[in-house]
């Protein structure tokens, strides 16, 4: 454990004095204490230390004295801890002065078709289409709709996040990335609905999917297994289950294209405007820029303040896609890509004194096991967003509170002066990392960032140690502690 005080880059600083040094010693005390007390919660499985990588690190923020940073230039996996960097490059290219803004516009050169076009929005929902839908009804008059265009052309490359796991499909954690979405890119098969008779035809005439239950009594599928078969349009989905008397209400699941899906959900809303004669509304998707445009007859506009709110607080892989496409944008682009986006990122982390070639950044939202990434890293990201600057506190409100909102609200509630912790989570299998600030009664605050992983099994032994550690830290943080903040 390397237990130096390091001082912040930009010049020596005194040596600690005697109330820093029994902070330290009682930082120490604590956190080999908790070490010695690994594993023994109840029944909690125990934690093989010998197989665990494990990075601690505790930064005062006003000066970067560091009471504790052991093994913070490891690489490590950083999961939704990466949602910090991907924000706060966002918050510091200026996106809190920018909305997420879908538009319904006519087509310049077909004519009664109409062009919803996608802004980016990870948060547009059905109740929002169908308000786009009746303004532009309300626009049109009697003039008949024939078809919707379906514009992502904001976006551009794969859908699919770089570096995600193929096997992880369709799971909601995983939406294609899109920037026309809806209902954040899945749909909910209701069992009572799939069991039912012609219940695939009713399925269909709805969103232009279709999804059947197959019995799989022999368990060749996990029970609950979503397979998605790609249509000539959309999806067909195949729900495998193992026994009648042990079914689940429903699944959500993700859809192969977003913006798809944002289109039927268009064209059905304006169907009662359409010709009689003609059907079900026909929906075509672009996702290439150029397409002519008429004039834009209506908008729904969401300030990506109000998305980076809820981003972090329930740590959305989706919205972090989105946001990375939007850095590209905000950087000059005029297509955002997750490739542009994290060029800006580098950009960013070079400007804040981080070495090249210590680091490996795949994608925006940390979902990818192939990020690699340091303590070291993340704390100075952190330290970027210590000031009182609005968009610093903004970034920080953004954080989960410990015992009260988002991923932190069923940890920490027990420990007094809980909701002085904002926090990120970080979590993968194997994967429990947890990285933010503690505000000291004392009017200090501090950065830390705690790296776990390469465990197996469960990660509750291993995020109480760290609840355990934070709570020690809190106490220490408190005016009636030795004053760490003093010097001569």
């Amino acid at each position: 454990m390397r237990t130096t005080p390091a001082p912040r880059q930009g010049g020596a600083r005194p040596p600690p004095t005697v109330c820093e040094v029994v902070v330290l010693v009682c930082l120490l005390l604590t956190f080999l204490a908790s070490c010695a007390s690994e594993g023994g919660a109840g029944s909690q499985s125990p934690v093989n230390s010998s197989s665990v990588s494990e990075v601690v690190l505790l930064e005062r923020a006003s000066d970067g004295w560091r009471p504790v940073a052991e093994g913070v230039d490891s690489l490590l996996r950083p999961a939704s801890t990466m949602k910090l960097i991907t924000t706060s490059v966002a918050v510091d290219r200026g996106i809190l002065e920018a909305s997420a803004t879908t538009e319904v516009w006519s087509s310049a050169d077909r004519p009664g078709w109409v062009v919803l076009v996608g802004g980016g929005d990870p948060f547009l929902v059905r109740s929002e289409i169908q308000e786009l839908a009746i303004a532009v009804q309300a626009e049109r008059g009697n003039q008949p709709i024939l078809g919707v265009i379906a514009d992502a052309s904001r976006y551009a490359g794969p859908l699919l996040g770089r570096g995600w796991m193929w096997d992880d499909e369709p799971s909601p954690f995983q939406a294609r990335v899109s920037a026309l979405t809806m209902d954040e890119g899945c749909i909910d098969l209701t069992l009572p609905t799939l069991l039912q008779e012609k219940a695939e035809a009713g399925l269909a005439a709805r969103y232009g999917y279709s999804a059947q239950v197959q019995w799989d009594p022999d368990g060749l599928y996990p029970e609950g297994f979503q397979e998605r078969r790609p249509g000539s349009v959309a999806d067909h989905f195949v729900l495998h289950l193992r026994e009648p008397g042990r079914l689940p209400r429903g699944e959500r699941v993700s859809v192969s294209d977003p913006a798809y899906l944002a289109g039927a959900a268009f064209a059905e809303a304006l169907q009662s405007h359409a010709d009689p004669g003609a059907g079900h509304l026909p929906v075509e998707v672009v996702r290439r820029a150029g397409l002519a445009r008429g004039i834009r007859i209506a908008v729904y506009r969401r300030p990506w303040r109000d998305i980076l709110l809820r981003l972090n607080k329930v740590s959305h892989n989706l919205a972090a896609e989105c946001l990375l496409r939007e850095v590209a944008i905000l950087a000059g682009a005029s297509v955002g890509t997750a490739e542009r986006g994290l060029e800006v990122i580098h950009d960013r982390l070079r400007e804040l004194g981080v070495p090249e070639g210590c680091h490996r950044l795949v994608d925006g939202s940390g979902l990818s096991h192939y990020n690699l990434l340091s303590a070291e890293l993340l704390a100075s990201v952190l330290r970027g967003q210590v000031g009182e600057s609005e968009s610093a506190m903004t970034f920080r409100a953004s954080l989960p509170k410990g015992g009260i909102d988002g991923t932190l609200r069923q940890r920490l509630r027990e420990v007094p002066g809980h909701e002085r912790i904002a926090a990120k989570t970080g979590t993968l299998g194997g994967v429990a990392n947890l990285a933010g600030y503690i505000e000291g009664l004392d009017g200090q605050r501090w950065i830390f960032v705690m790296l776990t992983q390469n465990f197996v099994g469960s990660a509750r032994p291993h995020r109480l140690r760290q609840d355990q550690r934070l709570a020690s830290l809190l106490e220490l943080t408190r005016p009636s502690a030795p004053d760490a903040a003093s010097r001569p």
